[in-house]
């Protein structure tokens, strides 16, 4: 960010505290995944910061606003699961928030909602539009995310003890319902129809 910090902040921690200039150099460079302005400040989230975050053997999960910053993140090698939440109706984001929101905020969220499904439509990896509340559409992201409902990707143990989700070299076409086993625990976790547009997801690591 391009703001100073504040008495608690420490940086490197909170924030890389920056110049403006140098924000945006980086993002001439392509280096920065988003830049937005909020209260007159430069925000930024860069690629070497999701490459840290991925060698520590965590998750990174982005919020990202524009389509522009997952193409950003495939021209770095870094092929991310992109889920999408749905819901069928306004109504539907009423009973998420759980009636904290008026009819007419909901439409107005609902209209954003399908904006962004076709900004975002040829990058959507996973839809969640089934569920029944808040914390469900949450158990259908974690389930995502940590492997339960993946497609065409086969768990990897690695020396240090954490999973690496790869993506699968099979070059089969068929349909067939086929499973692998995950190594560690031996447990099959994820059937996996065998088609090319299931073989694009890579290098998660949990």
């Amino acid at each position: 960010t391009s703001r100073a910090p504040l008495s608690a902040e420490v940086d490197g921690r909170d924030f890389h505290f920056v110049s403006e200039d140098r924000m945006r150099k980086d993002e001439r460079n392509g280096e920065l995944i988003e830049l937005l302005y909020l209260n007159d400040d430069l925000y930024g989230l860069t690629i070497g910061g999701v490459k840290d975050v991925i060698r520590q053997g965590q998750h990174c999960m982005l919020d990202v606003v524009y389509d522009r910053a997952i193409r950003l993140l495939k021209s770095a090698n870094i092929n991310p699961i992109v889920i999408f939440v749905k819901p069928s109706s306004p109504d539907q984001i009423i009973d998420w928030s759980g009636g904290q929101l008026s009819e007419e905020e909901a439409q107005i969220e609902f209209n954003k909602i399908q904006r962004d499904e076709k900004m975002f439509g040829d990058l959507i990896t996973h839809v969640i539009s089934n569920a029944h509340s808040f914390e469900d559409v949450l158990q259908q992201i974690l389930d995502i995310v940590f492997g339960r409902k993946r497609n065409g990707l086969k768990c990897l143990e690695k020396a240090r003890g954490y999973a690496v989700w790869i993506e699968s070299e099979e070059q089969e076409t068929s349909k067939e319902e086929i499973t692998f086993p995950c190594p560690k625990c031996g447990q099959t976790r994820h059937p996996v129809p065998l088609d090319a547009d299931d073989m694009q997801h890579s290098s998660w690591i949990r």
